[in-house]
């Protein structure tokens, strides 16, 4: 069983990659087609917005206690693979 600073230890390495993965993608960006700016700037746009959600997430999981923290991990695993998938669309 992982502990609740475990756990917050690997989300904050999450957004770390994250974040490296949202510079890769503005770097991109800025060698587009407008074409191409105007599809990776929607799907950055979705990326932002859920990535909104997993810092929501992020402070719940800080504010549980030790006992209540269990009860987000679904939810934030669930938020984790929607952005992942996210990432996925970008690369292709």
């Amino acid at each position: 069983m992982t502990s609740k600073n475990d756990y917050e230890l690997v989300f904050q390495e999450q957004f770390k990659k994250w974040e490296n993965q949202v510079d890769d993608i503005m770097h991109k960006v800025e060698h587009a087609n407008p074409e191409m700016k105007a599809d990776l700037n929607g799907q950055l746009e979705e990326i932002h917005l859920l990535r909104q959600k997993a810092r929501a997430n992020k402070q719940a999981l800080e504010d549980a206690d030790d006992n209540a923290w269990e009860h987000l991990k679904d939810d934030i695993e669930a938020l984790w693979e929607k952005i992942e998938t996210a990432f996925e669309k970008l690369k292709d």
